[in-house]
């Protein structure tokens, strides 16, 4: 189902609204705060991401709009925890999977599955 993002050039305090789907925010939470192909029609630089329902101060008022960029920094460098956590928790449990794998002895089924995990564990690395 189609919506309309926001767009926001944090130094212009300019808004653009572009379709975009309902649920992105939900479903890919990174996608906020990113730049995207849109460009402030003033400073001609990339626009932010802000999703289709947060709310936009009037360009009149600077300190909200100071607040805004402070939050969207804020989510994005708690996003950016919780990923780097994530694939820790991923690496480890891989790890640990593996090392279970190999105590156990030799196996044909189980060393399709240690190499399996160890090709995993070579992409989140």
């Amino acid at each position: 189902m189609a919506c309309m993002g926001n767009w926001v050039c944090f130094g212009c305090r300019i808004t653009k609204r572009r379709p975009t789907w309902r649920r992105v925010t939900y479903t890919r939470p990174e996608s906020i705060g990113m730049r995207g192909n849109v460009k402030c029609q003033q400073c001609s630089k990339l626009m932010y991401f802000l999703g289709p329902t947060i709310q936009i101060p009037p360009k009149s008022k600077p300190k909200e709009w100071a607040k805004l960029y402070d939050a969207l920094i804020e989510f994005r460098q708690e996003f950016a925890k919780k990923h780097e956590i994530g694939k820790v928790k991923l690496r480890h449990e891989l790890e640990k999977a593996i090392s279970e794998l190999e105590q156990r002895g030799y196996n044909k089924e189980r060393e399709k599955l240690i190499k399996e995990y160890e090709e995993r564990l070579c992409r989140h690395t």
